[in-house]
Formats: structure tokens, sequence, C-alpha cells
């Protein structure tokens, strides 16, 4: 039987998508403003992604 529930799986994916927000603005603080468009998008996309979840 699977033991991991969709919950379990919500919590884990925010997580990734907090660690991508947080990449996101080091690099907005590092003056790399590409390179934090790119995380900040792909962040984005992994919220749309756990809203469809």
């Amino acid at each position: 039987m699977n033991e991991v529930m969709a919950p379990d799986m919500l919590i884990g994916a925010l997580a990734c998508v907090l660690a991508f927000f947080y990449a996101a603005r080091h690099e907005y603080k590092a003056r790399n403003p590409r390179d934090a468009k790119l995380l900040a998008a792909a962040g984005l996309a992994s919220l749309a992604a756990c809203a469809a979840l």
C-alpha cells in the first residue's frame, strides 16, 4: 500500500517552492536580475503545480 498521501506530497512541494523563492531573493540581492526572474518563474510554476495537486 502506498504510504505517501497527498497532504504529505503537498508539504514537500511547498518546501521546494520556498527554496526557489529563497534562491530568487538571494540572486536579486546579488544584483543578478536575470537569474532572479528565472528562479521566481520556476517557483511560480511549482506553486501552480501545487495548487493543481
